[in-house]
C-alpha cells in the first residue's frame, strides 16, 4: 500500500513509481519486519527503512512542560498498574536541516521494550543543557488504532530537535504511561550529547555575528562578546584606554572597565555608555595610578554573566608605555575572574510539592528560570538535576543541596502544607 494506506491499482501506479523514486518508501525485505520512521527531519526520511502506513500506526507530537503520573492524566486502573519496560537502543545523530539555520539539528532514535507493549501509549522525550538554562521536551502520543504486541518492538521511533552549538545535553526518553515520576526512573533511557561548534558547519563570519542566532543561542552569543581592538597608553600616573564597541543590534547599554593593582583586591571601575561611542569606539582615562606597578584591567559589557577580557598592564615610571596584549586572558561566561569585585550570586534551593499537578510544576519552572536569568541567583531544582539524582540517590542529593545552598525557598501550596501538618496531626 502507499503512504495513505490505499491499494495499488492501474490508476495510481504512476504515483507509486514516483514515490519509489523519491525514496519515501524503501523496505528491507530481508529483515522480515518493517520499521517506523517518524523523524520530522526530512533528510532522515531517505533510505533504508519502510514507513508503516497511517492506518497501521498513527502518532502525533505534542509539547510537554512536565511529566505527569498515569492517574493524573486519566489513565485507567489497568493501564496504570502495568510496568512498561524502558526504551532501548537510544542513539543521537547530528544532521543538517534547513529548519535549524542558527543551531544544530539532532535526531533521536530508539525502539520500545517488549515488556508492557500492549499498554504503551507513547513517549516523553526530554533534553536539558548541562547548566539547566535550556530545556526542550516533546511528547510522542500513539493513537492506538489496534492492539500493540511484542512484534511491534522492532519499530524505530524518531524525534528531532534544534539545539544550541557547543552545548552538553542530557537526554531522557520515558515510556508512557508511568506510575510515579520519582520511583519509575529505571523505566527511562538516558544518554548525553555534545553539539557541534558553530564553526564546524558555518563560516567564521557567520558564527561571529550573534544576530544570525535565535533565542538562548543568541543571548549566549551576545554575552560572549568582548572588544577585539584595545589601545592602552600610560603617562605619569594616568592610563588612557580605548576599545571598540559592540554592534548596535546587540542592544548592549554600557561597558565596564575594572582595574586594580596586581595582587590586591582594591578594585575601581569606570562605566562607559554605548551611546557615547564615536566612530564605534569609547575611551576613558584612569587617574591616580602608581608608576612602576602592574595593573589588572578587565573590560566587559554590563550584561549578566558576560565574558570578560583581562589584560595585565605595566605602567612605566617614565615615558609612554604600551600594554602587554600578549597577556590577554579570555574567561568563559558565568565564571568570574580571581578577585572579582562582584559578589557571588546567592544560591537558592527551591522546595515545592509535585502533587499539585502540571500547572503548578510549570509555575515552579517559570519561577526558577526567572530567578536565575533576571535576578542573578543560582537556583537548585530537582527537575534540572535528574541525572545527578539518579547517580547519587534522591535523599543523598537532597541533604547535600540543602546544606550547600545559602537560602531555601519554599512554595507553600495546599498539598505541601498538608504534608507538613501531617506529623503534628497524627501525634495528637
Amino acid at each position: 500500500s502507499g503512504a495513505g494506506g490505499s491499494t495499488l491499482g492501474p490508476d495510481n501506479m504512476s504515483n507509486w513509481v514516483l514515490s519509489f523514486l523519491l525514496g519515501s518508501l524503501i523496505c528491507e525485505l530481508s529483515s522480515g519486519r518493517a520499521k517506523l520512521d517518524i523523524s520530522p527531519v526530512s533528510a532522515q526520511n531517505k533510505g533504508s527503512r519502510c514507513r508503516r502506513t497511517a492506518g497501521d500506526i498513527q502518532y502525533s507530537f505534542q509539547s510537554c512542560d512536565t511529566l505527569s503520573p498515569c492517574r493524573a492524566e486519566g489513565g485507567t486502573t489497568e493501564e496504570c498498574e502495568v510496568a512498561i519496560g524502558q526504551p532501548e537502543s537510544l542513539q543521537v545523530t547530528s544532521v543538517t536541516d534547513g529548519r535549524c539555520p542558527s543551531s544544530e539539528a539532532v535526531v533521536l532514535a530508539w525502539t520500545p521494550s517488549r515488556y508492557g507493549m500492549a499498554f504503551l501509549r507513547g513517549f516523553h522525550v526530554r533534553l536539558h543543557s548541562e547548566d539547566g538554562s535550556e530545556v526542550k521536551c516533546k511528547r510522542l502520543a500513539i493513537n492506538r488504532t489496534r492492539q500493540l504486541d511484542a512484534s511491534d518492538a522492532d519499530i524505530e521511533f524518531r524525534a528531532s530537535f534544534c539545539v544550541s552549538f557547543s552545548t552538553l545535553y542530557f537526554i531522557q526518553v520515558y515510556a508512557y504511561p508511568f506510575l510515579h515520576i520519582k520511583t519509575d526512573e529505571f523505566r527511562r533511557a538516558t544518554t548525553t550529547h555534545r553539539s557541534r561548534a558553530c564553526g564546524d558547519t558555518h563560516s567564521e563570519v557567520y558564527c561571529t555575528n550573534c544576530m544570525n542566532f535565535e533565542g538562548y543561542a543568541k543571548e549566549s552569543c551576545i554575552k560572549k562578546w568582548v572588544p577585539s581592538n584595545i589601545t592602552i597608553s600610560g603617562v605619569g600616573t594616568s592610563v588612557r584606554i580605548s576599545f571598540n564597541t559592540a554592534p548596535n543590534s546587540y542592544s548592549i547599554p554600557s561597558y565596564s572597565v575594572f582595574y586594580a593593582r596586581q595582587h590586591t583586591a582594591n578594585w575601581s571601575y569606570v562605566t562607559l555608555q554605548h551611546k557615547s561611542a564615536r566612530h564605534g569606539y569609547v575611551e576613558t582615562t584612569l587617574q591616580d595610578l602608581t608608576p612602576g606597578a602592574n595593573y589588572t584591567i578587565q573590560i566587559f559589557s554590563d550584561l549578566l554573566d558576560s565574558t570578560r577580557k583581562q589584560i595585565v598592564y605595566y605602567l612605566k615610571e617614565t615615558g609612554i608605555s604600551k600594554s602587554d596584549l600578549a597577556g590577554t586572558l579570555m574567561l568563559p561566561p558565568s565564571v568570574p575572574p580571581q578577585s572579582c569585585p562582584r559578589r557571588p550570586p546567592p544560591s537558592i534551593f527551591l522546595c515545592y510539592s509535585s502533587c499539585e499537578g502540571p500547572g503548578h510544576i510549570r509555575l515552579v519552572l517559570a519561577l526558577a528560570s526567572y530567578l536565575q536569568q533576571h535576578c542573578a541567583c543560582q537556583v537548585t531544582l530537582d527537575l534540572w538535576e535528574e541525572e545527578v539524582m539518579a547517580r547519587e540517590g534522591h535523599m543523598t542529593w537532597l541533604s547535600e543541596q540543602i546544606g550547600r545552598c545559602r537560602f531555601v525557598m519554599v512554595l507553600c501550596s495546599e498539598s505541601l502544607k498538608r504534608l507538613v501538618d501531617l506529623p503534628s496531626s497524627s501525634s495528637s
